[in-house]
């Protein structure tokens, strides 16, 4: 049997109406006695019981989290995840913005939809309306996806790329990709590559725009030799600069890569020709996960903060919960820089 809000209400000496406006977290409760309460959930390890609660308010009590994820068709088992859609900056996402809605009354229900095989399906979350509300994080999913996610489910914040049509915790990535350049010149680079994600990502224009626009800053000629498309997982990244890098006669001292998944393959077929990271290239990557982070050497990363997007899209969610009628409101990301082992400053 589970915990009942009675045996909470007991330890805390409170009553049991008392227990139920500090679970659905209403407002009124005095301070020192919401934490009397908390305590008592947190010692008898209370979990609320989400279905029951939806049948007595009769409105879904979950909050949707949409991920893309490829078919894997034909691929090997042992080399799936080197292969597959990256995943690691969403799944780090995705555990922090649970962090935050397991402190509400909410639900989650994290969900994957096939992107590599024509127009995804729906979540089903959303077609059985199991949610109040839902997090999109993937540019893989078009603009008509999106709006027709929103007749499922109306309470749509879509994180990573800006939408005039509903709430949106967006990245420029005009300017991280400018950004990007700027570090390498700064460092002493002139010959920079870049490798894009793929043409179906909606950020795919604004990615190229930043590395040119970089380019033309610092009084750098653009060279379409050095740049390709991946997509989003590391055999792209390794196809993507071992073509760059044996149609090139002279070659990048530094590559700047739109994902650090990416930028993995590409340090892997590094090490396997033989050209050394940061002393023959550098690698700047734009996104940070547990790749860039533990290779060897651990890539420099020019990316958003992810911290700050969880946070800016649960508020945006709960203040669309309390009230639907407020108009679509936008905020952009701060974009930081983790400085690692992975640049040389040839100046």
């Amino acid at each position: 049997m589970g915990v009942s809000i009675i045996e909470i209400a007991m330890l805390a000496g409170v009553s049991k109406s008392t227990v139920s406006a500090v679970i659905n977290n209403h407002e009124h409760v005095r301070p020192e006695t919401r934490e009397r309460v908390m305590d008592a959930i947190r010692k008898l390890d209370y979990h609320p019981n989400i279905a029951a609660r939806e049948l007595i308010t009769a409105s879904p009590l979950n909050i949707g989290i949409l991920m893309p994820t490829d078919s894997n068709q034909g691929v090997p088992e042992n080399s799936r995840y080197f292969d597959s859609i990256d995943e690691g900056s969403n799944l780090e996402l995705v555990s922090k913005l649970i962090e935050h809605v397991s402190q509400t009354k909410y639900g989650v229900l994290v969900e994957h939809t096939v992107v590599s095989d024509g127009e995804p399906r729906l979540p089903s979350f959303a077609l059985s309306r199991r949610v109040s509300g839902a997090f999109q994080i993937s540019p893989l999913f078009s603009s008509s996806y999106v709006n027709k996610l929103r007749e499922y489910v109306p309470n749509v914040v879509e994180i990573g790329i800006l939408n005039s049509l509903c709430d949106s915790v967006y990245t420029d990535y005009t300017e991280i990709c400018s950004l990007s350049v700027d570090y390498l010149v700064k460092a002493g680079h002139k010959r920079i590559a870049y490798i894009n994600c793929c043409k179906e990502s909606r950020t795919s224009e604004q990615r190229i725009c930043g590395y040119v626009t970089g380019l033309e800053r610092n009084g750098i000629s653009f060279d379409s030799n050095l740049v390709r498309h991946s997509p989003f997982n590391g055999i792209g990244g390794y196809n993507a600069f071992g073509e760059l890098w044996h149609s090139c006669a002279a070659k990048p001292t530094a590559v700047i890569c739109a994902t650090s998944t990416i930028a993995g393959g590409a340090l892997r077929f590094m090490i396997e020709n033989g050209i050394s990271v940061p002393d023959d290239v550098s690698v700047v990557c734009n996104g940070d996960n547990v790749v860039s982070e533990f290779v060897t050497p651990r890539l420099t990363a020019i990316c958003r903060d992810k911290t700050e997007i969880a946070h800016r899209a649960f508020n945006m969610m709960t203040e669309r919960l309390k009230d639907k009628n407020l108009p679509p409101r936008a905020f952009k990301t701060t974009n930081i820089i983790i400085e690692r082992e992975s640049v040389k400053k040839l100046n």
